[in-house]
């Protein structure tokens, strides 16, 4: 997802004023995330994914596997070379894909959130972020709105995460009072609350369509579903009424 700046120039080292709002960093390994969790969540940790409808054929560019090896998006450095040096992007925001609100218990879906943000800020934010091209976004588990609310302000002040994200795969739809806490730490920070599709229907989250779909191409076409349904939910129970210096950001879906 490219966004070009509108309300002010945005320019770095000479770099066009181009922002890639949708940038998925990947850890090598999940032995990089275990290194954040405290127990007993490191020994419960299997790892990321969703469990089912991966993408038969491949996710990422063909040429973004890292020249050492790993995940593609794994390699600040060769990040960097692709996609700010070669296109002149002046900010990357990294979306990890944490899959973190498919797990029944809530405690372990906020940990793993956690660790992640830790994982970003830390490897992404710091240690490969001199000139702060790349922008985090603080990912929460929506299942427990406190406990999202917390982490948020947990990183609030960073320079460097710029917005608050969770997948769309829910229980409820997003314009339900439950998730007001999250919303309340949103506005009070001016942080933007990003939707991101991709654990639809998976562990304890619904399936927006009526019933399962049987092929990765009908789940994937209908991720759609969820986020009509989450906007007309939170335009007609009223969260920007409520909550006027919200910001929104739908991201992929079929509605980007």
């Amino acid at each position: 997802m490219v966004a070009t700046a509108t309300e002010r120039d945005v320019t770095t080292g000479g770099r066009v004023g181009i922002v890639d709002c949708d940038v998925h960093p990947s850890p090598a390994n999940m032995d990089e995330i275990r290194e954040y969790l405290p127990m007993p969540w490191r020994d419960r940790f299997s790892g990321g994914g969703r469990g089912f409808f991966g993408n038969p054929v491949h996710g990422s560019r063909l040429d973004s596997v890292p020249p050492g090896g790993g995940p593609a998006g794994s390699d600040p450095d060769f990040v960097r070379t692709q996609l700010i040096e070669e296109f002149g992007t002046a900010y990357a925001v990294l979306l990890p894909r944490a899959f973190c609100n498919v797990h029944p218990d809530p405690d372990m879906g906020t940990a793993i959130a956690a660790a992640y943000n830790d994982w970003v800020a830390d490897k992404w934010l710091s240690k490969h972020n001199a000139d702060g091209v790349f922008k985090g976004s603080i990912t929460v588990n929506h299942h427990d709105p406190h406990a999202a609310a917390r982490e948020i302000e947990r990183w609030a002040g960073h320079p460097h995460f710029v917005q608050v994200m969770t997948d769309s795969g829910a229980r409820a739809p997003f314009g339900q009072r439950q998730y007001y806490p999250i919303y309340e730490a949103c506005e009070r920070h001016n942080l933007r609350f990003a939707v991101h599709p991709g654990t639809d229907g998976m562990g304890i989250n619904v399936q927006p369509s009526p019933g399962y779909p049987t092929h990765y191409i009908e789940w994937h076409t209908c991720l759609s579903l969820s986020f009509q349904s989450h906007l007309v939910s939170i335009l007609t129970e009223g969260v920007f009424e409520r909550f006027p210096g919200l910001g929104i950001t739908l991201t992929e879906g079929g509605v980007s």
